[in-house]
């Protein structure tokens, strides 16, 4: 059994079956055919995933006599997520059924989406949990000739290099193993698989002068090969354009210009691909509709960023406020996407953003909800409508109440901004909901809201809080404190509304050292003997930036804990300007992208609780609805849960 298959010691039996009847021999045949590891039973067979042939149903046993961690189960779950974290509808809760041998059964059905499954055993019962160690228990689905599918491996790779699968499903980070899969692969060493290789390698890397060196030198071997395989030129080229500034420029061009010299049908090319990088990392918005303007102009036949580059003009536009050219890239768009919803509520954003032609955003707002109607989910490059159809049409109502409470148009607005909140539980939207109520002499329907607006994340958490004391007391709330007990109340009614439960991990904490802005060093090591929060978040994610409040005031609350808010991908100046638009006097901590890299690919935020131990418990990605009341149920938990070392 090799690395990259499933790991030792396995208690898990996979069974994949077309006949329930042929369980009972299955398991004979697979226990005979291993006999040194009797606690795999395991069918020879690989589910077919990916085609209209896939397998329906995929069954997996559990023998907690046989090398499982749980003792003595009285009711066990399997908990499973299919493909990546990115995926909708792929998350697996399936309870299990005992057998009369003792072990444990349960079935899956499958769809033909999906390629790789992973997944671990808890007892609901006795709070035990069996994830093989940290490393869980995982399968690669086949094609219909028993060949792994590459997107499979690369969901599998990509789980050892980091990638999360779900808030309690996560591996330690391990780009040797990731690159191991790879290279044992068939997709791997000259195929479609490359680019991750070549990924997981460079983020391998303590990013010192000499590993770069080392590493570019392999590529300049690749591409001198006289025989180089096109799609390991391609590949390797996407590679270096991804990451063009950590490598010599003359690598970058020499890749682009070999690669190019075999075009690909239907591929753009790779100058075309390194231009567009360049135009889109253009920071200021105006010099960036120019450059993606001067993309357009010199790429005048391309099919594969064409629409995407117009739409991300007409985002750069609206963002620099210029709205005539604005207008101008919108009717050049609705020429070709007239039926894509995202269109037409970006041009309303724009309008709605800048205070002017209110009534024509909401004609826009109308037509966008049609064509999503209509088309379902945004698809492309998305501006506004990111989210499922019933979050869209969410979206789509807070923009209307934005405009109609310019207009004055406060019934409307308030109707509107109701509709959003089944689907839209946000924050500004409960205080756009109040700045209408109050409008319309509401007083008590206002205060509710800025409460509501108040248990929940957000960079104007402290602005929402002073709104709902003044209208408490303007509704005959005796004082201050009165209101502020009122609002720790409905903050705990709130989590428990939800039904947050903490889900406990034991994983080893990454290799780090981060700087503060007055240069001292924070290595991982330090964090040993001390319980500690860290967050990862950047100046230029908007959601990052609306909880950080709620981390400074969990601090206040809980001074005995260490509070880490690690910046990536920011500047110190712009780190100092967010802590003081904020109110917050934490000091600046900064992280290098390998630092980063190490915790895996998960975006911002990301909110690690770490033991005394070193080890982290808890995890989540994305924002919090309540950091306060979160963090504290977290700590709870690690508080009673079972000790690491």
């Amino acid at each position: 059994m090799t690395k990259s298959g499933f790991a030792l010691s396995l208690s898990i039996s996979i069974v994949l079956l077309s006949l329930p009847a042929l369980l009972q021999d299955a398991d004979r045949t697979s226990a005979a055919s291993d006999p040194s590891h009797s606690e795999m039973r395991i069918v020879p067979a690989c589910p077919v995933g990916g085609s209209e042939q896939f397998t329906k149903n995929l069954q997996i046993i559990y023998f907690p006599d046989e090398g499982g961690a749980i003792r003595n189960p009285q009711s066990l779950t399997l908990r499973l997520v299919f493909n990546g974290r990115s995926w909708r509808d792929n998350d697996r809760t399936v309870g299990f059924q005992r057998r009369d041998d003792g072990s444990w059964q349960a079935s899956v059905p499958l769809a033909f989406q999906w390629v790789y499954a992973i997944w671990y055993v808890r007892d609901e019962a006795g709070g035990q949990r069996d994830d093989n160690d940290g490393r869980y228990w995982d399968l690669v689905f086949c094609d219909t000739n028993g060949k792994k599918l590459s997107e499979g491996i690369r969901y599998q790779a990509g789980g050892h290099a980091g990638s999360i699968f779900s808030d309690d499903i996560k591996r330690a980070t391990d780009y040797d193993q990731a690159i191991s899969i790879i290279e044992q692969s068939e997709a791997g060493a000259h195929g479609m698989l490359l680019y991750d290789e070549w990924v997981f390698k460079f983020k391998r890397q303590n990013h010192s002068e000499r590993e770069h060196q080392a590493l570019a030198n392999e590529i300049r071997q690749g591409l001198a090969l006289p025989a180089a395989d096109p799609d390991y030129l391609r590949q390797t080229a996407m590679f270096l354009v991804e990451f063009e500034d950590a490598f010599p420029s003359e690598l970058v061009e020499q890749a682009v210009e070999i690669s190019d010299r075999t075009p690909v049908p239907g591929m753009p090319s790779m100058r075309c691909e390194l231009d567009r990088g360049h135009a889109e990392s253009v920071e200021n918005p105006a010099q960036r509709a120019k450059a993606l303007g001067d993309w357009l102009t010199k790429y005048p036949d391309d099919r594969a960023y064409r629409d995407e580059i117009r739409k991300e003009r007409l985002e750069a536009l609206g963002d620099a406020g210029e709205i005539e050219a604005a207008e101008a890239q919108f009717r050049d768009l609705e020429l070709q996407l007239s039926d894509e919803a995202d269109l037409y509520a970006t041009m309303a954003s724009i309008y709605i953003e800048h205070k002017t032609k209110l009534n024509e955003a909401l004609t826009l707002l109308d037509k966008a909800e049609r064509k999503l109607l209509a088309q379902g989910e945004s698809s492309g490059y998305v501006v506004v409508l990111s989210g499922s159809p019933d979050e869209n049409r969410a979206i789509l109502n807070v923009c209307r109440g934005e405009a109609l409470l310019e207009l004055r148009e406060w019934p409307k607005a308030e109707r509107c901004l109701r509709r959003s909140l089944h689907a839209r539980d946000e924050a500004e939207a409960y205080a756009l909901l109040a700045d209408a109520q109050e409008h319309q002499g509401k007083w008590k329907n206002a205060k509710d809201s800025y409460l509501e607006a108040s248990v929940r994340s957000s960079s104007r958490d402290q602005e929402y809080v002073e709104q709902f004391v003044r209208l408490s007391l303007k509704t005959g709330t005796p004082s201050p404190q009165a209101a502020l007990s009122e609002l720790e109340g409905a903050r705990k009614r709130n989590l428990d509304a939800q039904h947050y439960k903490p889900s406990l991990v034991n994983l080893p904490l990454p290799d780090f050292t981060f700087t503060t802005s007055a240069g001292e060093k924070i290595p991982s090591s330090s964090l040993r003997g001390n319980k500690t929060v860290l967050d990862i978040w950047s100046t230029w994610c908007g959601a990052c930036v609306s909880e950080l409040g709620g981390f400074a005031k969990f601090h206040q609350s809980h001074p005995e804990v260490s509070l880490l808010l690690v910046a990536s991908d920011s500047k110190i100046q712009q780190i100092m300007k967010v802590f003081r638009s904020q109110g917050i006097s934490e000091q600046v901590i900064v992280a290098a992208d390998g630092d980063v890299e190490r915790f895996g690919n998960n975006g911002v935020p990301q909110t690690y609780i770490v033991d005394e131990n070193g080890r982290i418990r808890v995890l989540h990605y994305g924002t919090l609805p309540d950091v306060v009341s979160y963090l504290e149920a977290d700590l709870a938990a690690v508080k009673t849960g079972s000790p690491t070392r």
